[in-house]
């Protein structure tokens, strides 16, 4: 979360969503693929340049440590072609952003489910530029979000998108860092 601190330094961010890491796998396989410790000895997919990338890569240097099989890694350029390789059976299971794996899996056709919880939930953000100018476009971001939820169109589109488990109850300009 340092990153987020920096960031927070040189904008206004708005807080409208939670979400973390996310285990997509195919509908009746791979249930118990719930967290980083259950991947040793698995093909897993990945979009590169991605925090999922820099943690699976992290567990299985954990997971050789410790004896077992190292994870295969396999870094597809898009979110398309992990999903296709989850699809094609040369991967286990997908690691992406909570919103990205649950929308994919409500597209599926019942073909991808989200197993486990996600981890490293944080929270999402509309950022404006941290000066004086735009203090008042932050508080109307604000209001906006809170008068979406209040009457019931924040929930409406995270439901439409398959996503309303990252839901917040409270927005915020700067969020405490969860």
């Amino acid at each position: 979360m340092p990153e987020a601190r920096s960031r927070m330094n040189m904008v206004y961010m708005v807080s409208y969503f939670t979400a973390g890491t996310a285990f997509m796998v195919p509908a009746g396989k791979n249930a118990d693929l719930t967290s980083l410790d259950a991947l040793c000895g698995h093909p897993v997919g990945v979009e590169k340049g991605t925090t999922q990338l820099d943690d699976v890569t992290a567990q299985s240097k954990k997971c050789t440590a410790a004896g077992k099989a190292a994870i295969s890694i396999q870094a597809f350029p898009d979110q398309n072609g992990a999903n296709l390789a989850l699809s094609s059976g040369r991967v286990d299971v997908v690691l992406a952003d909570s919103p990205v794996n649950a929308y994919a899996a409500q597209q599926s056709n019942g073909a991808f489910v989200i197993v486990g919880q996600p981890y490293g939930n944080a929270p999402y953000g509309i950022n404006v530029p941290k000066s004086a100018d735009y203090k008042g476009l932050s508080e109307a971001i604000l209001g906006a979000l809170k008068d979406l939820q209040t009457s019931g169109i924040y929930t409406q589109i995270l439901t439409k998108w398959g996503v309303q488990a990252g839901a917040i109850s409270n927005f915020a300009i700067n969020p405490p860092a969860s």
